[in-house]
């Protein structure tokens, strides 16, 4: 019915996830007012997405989740980047790293708890858990944020952060397909695996969640042209989602491009 009496505008809005600054205009939102209201009734998206700087207290974060919630037409995902770790975010006491996970009891506790406390706020997708496989060589963004650097180790821990986000209605978005480890930065950010090792390794952690029934993957900035045949980033490539995420994958929820003002994209 909601769907039946949108405009075409009002459709491609739905379709973004956003910080709550870029539709307000306010330098750093740490509540919902009218300008939030206003911004929700001109660009109807389909989330925000909320970082450290829009987090002062417990108190004030719920206030602002529930102003908001009641200021949208439209159902909005309430997102953040929740990862584990040893820091404490979103009044989310620290964890262990992933990197320092081995079990699966580990994982389910530690994003249990951390799926507890954002789904107290009202979140209701966490970009997370990360689900690239990473050597001790490979890519310096991922160190200690990933299970490992074997893939069959990493498959069922990385479904085991799922299943503990989603059992608390919190969807999970596994980040970043096909697979940052191999991700050469001195290239301008080229995975330089082909599909074939890809398969053999990092599609490994994402076909397990998606037989688990994650919610939604990221899709990395990052070209691949081993597998796509082209500079398109993944974000932007058919081959990459639709080929190979959608149809080799079997992958049906919600494919999620990284962030879009990237200097990859713009």
């Amino acid at each position: 019915a909601l769907l039946q009496g949108m405009t075409i505008e009002e459709k491609v809005a739905g379709m973004f996830v956003v910080s709550p600054e870029s539709i307000t205009g306010v330098g750093k939102v740490v509540q919902a007012g009218e300008g939030t209201k206003t911004a929700l009734t001109e660009n109807p998206v389909g989330g925000i997405f909320y970082t450290e700087k829009n987090f002062k207290s417990e108190e004030q974060f719920l206030e602002m989740l529930t102003n908001t919630r009641a200021y949208s037409n439209y159902p909005l995902f309430f997102a953040v980047q929740r990862e584990s770790g040893s820091v404490e975010t979103f009044g989310v006491p620290a964890t262990k790293k992933a990197a320092e996970m081995t079990s699966t009891d580990d994982v389910k506790a530690s994003f249990g708890a951390i799926a507890e406390k954002l789904a107290g706020y009202g979140i209701n997708m966490n970009i997370a858990p990360v689900a690239d496989v990473v050597s001790e060589e490979g890519n310096t963004s991922l160190q200690g944020r990933t299970f490992g650097s074997d893939a069959a180790t990493a498959a069922p821990l990385v479904n085991a952060a799922m299943e503990a986000l989603q059992e608390k209605e919190i969807s999970a978005v596994l980040t970043k397909f096909p697979g940052e480890g191999s991700m050469d930065t001195n290239q301008g950010m080229t995975i330089t695996k082909t599909l074939e090792e890809l398969k053999n390794s990092e599609f490994l952690t994402y076909q397990m969640a998606i037989q688990n029934g994650v919610d939604c993957i990221m899709v990395s900035n990052a070209k691949a042209p081993e597998v796509t045949g082209d500079e398109t980033p993944c974000s932007l490539s058919t081959v990459m989602i639709q080929d190979t995420l959608r149809n080799t994958l079997g992958f049906e929820g919600v494919v999620m491009t990284d962030m879009l003002n990237d200097t990859s994209i713009t």
